[in-house]
């Protein structure tokens, strides 16, 4: 898998990388207010 320019960092192949980070909204951890899926992609 090749990665183009994700989010302008890196050029590089998935395969060289140590690690990856994937932003996932998840609002079950939530008891009270959820809107983790709310929020903006940058944050992510």
């Amino acid at each position: 898998m090749h990665l183009d320019n994700y989010f302008s960092l890196s050029n590089s192949s998935i395969n060289e990388a140590e690690f990856v980070l994937l932003g996932i909204p998840y609002d079950r951890s939530q008891s009270f207010k959820s809107g983790s899926r709310f929020a903006p992609a940058a944050i992510r």
